[in-house]
């Protein structure tokens, strides 16, 4: 009885182990990439969750001088800036979308390389979306609007502008990613 392998099942062995080392080797960086995007809309989706729950939570506000009924958490995204988002509290009783004069910029959060903001719609395509969650349900505005207003993020690969990933959002709080 023979206990050990022949030379030809160990080089048939060693044959199928590289084959599948070169296959996952050679399908490694698409895969990477596309991680990439879908940990980005995931990001930004856990981004909205969070400017959500400030806005409900007993968490002092940032702005000084103003009426905590006007105050509350958001998110700001602009297609000129197509890497990065800030997390900013409304500081204005008077405008429900952000303003770079009047709100408090809490965090900026840069989208994984290789990921950028296609486009932006609210109801049309848009530059800039300011979605904001006011105390105490919260109340949700997007671009200043609070009732029957979506707006779709489109999140793309900078070198594959076929891959995308939609963050979407409505002013009755759904949050979904397509």
């Amino acid at each position: 009885m023979n206990k050990g392998f022949t030379i030809v099942e160990l080089m048939v062995s060693v044959t199928i182990m590289a084959l599948m080392a070169g296959t996952v080797f050679f399908n490694w960086r698409p895969a990477e990439e596309t991680f990439s995007l879908i940990r980005s809309a995931h990001q930004l989706s856990d981004d909205l969750r969070r400017a959500q729950q400030m806005a409900v939570s007993t968490r002092a506000f940032v702005c000084s001088g103003i009426d905590s009924d006007y105050s509350g958490y958001g998110i700001y995204l602009n297609t000129s800036l197509p890497t990065q988002y800030y997390l900013f509290e409304n500081c204005s009783d008077a405008n429900w979308s952000y303003s770079d004069l009047e709100d408090e910029k809490l965090e900026t959060q840069n989208l994984e390389d290789g990921v950028e903001i296609d486009s932006i719609t609210v109801g049309e395509g848009v530059v800039s979306a300011s979605i904001l969650f006011l105390p105490p349900n919260p109340t949700i505005y997007i671009n200043d609007v609070d009732t029957g207003v979506e707006a779709v993020i489109t999140l793309r690969l900078s070198n594959d502008i076929s891959r995308t990933k939609q963050v979407e959002i409505n002013t009755g709080g759904r949050i979904e990613i397509n």
